[in-house]
């Protein structure tokens, strides 16, 4: 698994007992700093530094630490795409994947222990988004992002039944559940109409589009080479 992992200055002591848990587990991890406790730094720019490599599909997760966790969750929340958790607690840990599909865990070097930070990472990272209903749910967050962004909206009946979708697309990334697809529309589309899926709302431009997910797919399958 490849995790991407920051902290600020105060934090450095739990990230690297989280880093050397989850390597020797066998996973990628790589440290977005700092490395040194001096200087001190700023937590929002290793809150944007983690989030960007989760945001372009450089990494499945991010995970944040500073002093309570919650300044990083704050900076994190202010990233297109990003599902910051501040987790205290395994049970938070797990529900935050399984219902929220959090992308990105918050933990906090003043309020949990090393052992609990470790209990909390790996039902974190071992739980699985739950989708059914909770796709909807996840899709009206990206939806109030791209509003309070300046994007209109899709009218109420496409968010309520009218179709069946849980995506939205831009030029050059399609999210889709909890997968992201970098540039490759044709993965995207491919997986959209194999789960069933209606269609796709684009939500970043200024008019809403609505793709078929079917007929694109149809179209990529038989007159474009894959990207």
């Amino acid at each position: 698994m490849k995790i991407i992992i920051g902290s600020d200055h105060v934090a450095l002591p739990l990230k690297s007992a989280v880093i050397q848990h989850l390597q020797a587990l066998g996973n990628e991890i790589t440290d977005a700093g700092p490395h040194s406790a001096e200087p001190p730094v700023d937590y929002p720019d290793f809150a944007q530094a983690v989030s960007r490599g989760v945001q372009d599909g450089s990494f499945e997760f991010g995970i944040l630490i500073c002093g309570t966790g919650l300044g990083m969750s704050m900076a994190a929340n202010k990233m297109s795409g990003i599902r910051a958790a501040l987790c205290y607690d395994e049970y938070t840990a797990q529900m935050s994947r399984a219902h929220n599909n959090a992308n990105v865990l918050c933990l906090g070097q003043w309020t949990i222990t090393p052992p609990r930070a470790i209990a909390i990472v790996d039902r974190w990272l071992n739980t699985k988004f739950e989708a059914g209903r909770h796709l909807r749910r996840v899709a009206k967050l990206r939806a109030e992002k791209a509003a309070s962004d300046g994007f209109e909206q899709p009218p109420n009946n496409l968010k309520t039944g009218a179709w069946y979708f849980a995506a939205s697309i831009s030029p050059n990334r399609t999210v889709f559940a909890p997968l992201l697809f970098a540039g490759r529309l044709h993965e995207g589309f491919t997986a959209l109409a194999d789960a069933g899926f209606d269609g796709v709302v684009d939500l970043h431009c200024k008019m809403y589009q609505v793709y078929s997910a079917k007929l694109h797919h149809a179209a990529l399958t038989q007159n474009a080479p894959r990207v």
